[in-house]
């Protein structure tokens, strides 16, 4: 599969949030050879200063993690006014990937499941397709330094 993770002609911006180090670096890595600009998150607190320090285009997100979880994540991006990053389009990427497991997610806010392993044709052609969202359900802006 060829895809180029860029809006126009600058990089996509991903934010990346699983608690495992060996994941995130290489996802980040994966990512940024298709062109994208990446951020990392160790957690959901981590995350949440990131959404509003870099205004991601995408977010992919582990479920499963310590403390908050990805769904703790969703709801609380969900939760913000568009124009502040609510309608953020979001990945869960998962090991929980049974058919229960994806409607959970889904019905959470995220807009594609990706189950571990990573497939990266899989996980690509997710973020190409979500962020290719009509206008109205992507910001446009970067969020206020007090967005979440």
């Amino acid at each position: 599969v060829v895809v180029s993770l860029q809006v126009g002609s600058r990089p996509l911006r991903i934010l990346v949030v699983d608690d495992d180090a060996h994941t995130r670096q290489m996802l980040s890595e994966a990512l940024t050879l298709f062109g994208a600009e990446v951020v990392t998150a160790e957690s959901v607190a981590a995350a949440r200063r990131l959404l509003r320090e870099h205004a991601p285009d995408v977010v992919v997100s582990d479920v499963g993690m310590p403390q908050e979880s990805g769904y703790d994540l969703i709801r609380q991006l969900r939760a913000l006014p568009r124009e502040r990053g609510g309608g953020t389009p979001a990945i869960a990427f998962t090991g929980y990937a049974t058919p229960e497991d994806r409607e959970r997610a889904l019905g959470a806010g995220y807009q594609d499941v990706v189950p571990k392993p990573v497939d990266f044709e899989r996980l690509l052609t997710s973020i190409a397709r979500i962020s290719a969202a009509p206008p109205r359900a992507r910001r446009t802006e970067r969020p206020q330094a007090s967005a979440i």
